[in-house]
């Protein structure tokens, strides 16, 4: 009698052993599962196609600080709304995180060799940007839609962009020289490219 009670509580303790054992593995499955079917976001799946890296330069990759990406501002306003132009409205926001790609070339001989590496960094850029979809500025139902433009002695900023079901990326491409040698003719220029993570642009313009 004994031995027929210990094989009972024998068996009932591998069934209950069985049972947990299932209840564990189906749950980890299903959760498994749910992650790998887990539908993508448009922007995400998405192909934005960023342009290669300029060739000719060697490029150090990292994250964007808060101070780099102040540089990629884009900008908006509502030109093509139906108001008069005193009551146009117009604003910037900014990405809240991206890469930023730097590299620093020593420039001697002449100042016009200055001006060709920036101009030839420049036209590189600009074109695999166009052949790529990326633009300057677009328009939105009832507004204009840019990246970063700014001009200085020392250097400049330019920003494309691309839209996807309201979320908007832009890169922005610069270049600062500075240690700039007159009697030399010689500077160091940083090259930059900061690219920007996708941001629902409805955050920044409410009425899109």
């Amino acid at each position: 009698m004994k031995k027929i009670k210990l094989y009972a509580i024998f068996s009932i303790s591998l069934i209950l052993i069985g049972v947990l054992t299932y209840l564990v593995l189906d749950r980890k499955l299903n959760k498994e599962f749910a992650t790998r079917s887990t539908p993508l976001s448009s922007a995400e799946r998405f192909d934005w196609e960023i342009p290669d890296l300029p060739k000719g330069y060697i490029w150090d990759e990292d994250r964007a600080t808060e101070e780099e990406l102040s540089k990629s501002r884009m900008w908006f306003d509502n030109r093509f709304a139906n108001v008069r132009p005193e009551d146009q409205e117009g604003g910037s926001f900014l990405p809240k995180s991206g890469k930023i790609y730097k590299t620093f070339v020593q420039i001697e001989s002449s100042i016009s060799n200055i001006h060709d590496d920036t101009r030839r960094f420049r036209e590189a850029v600009d074109e695999v940007n166009t052949d790529n979809g990326w633009l300057l500025s677009i328009r939105l139902n009832e507004y204009e839609v840019g990246g970063m433009a700014a001009d200085g002695v020392g250097g400049s900023l330019w920003g494309y962009i691309k839209v996807n079901d309201y979320m908007i990326r832009t890169i922005t491409y610069g270049y600062e020289a500075y240690e700039c040698v007159k009697q030399e003719f010689s500077c160091k220029i940083n090259f930059f490219i900061i690219v920007s993570d996708p941001v629902d642009i409805r955050d920044s313009i409410m009425n899109l």
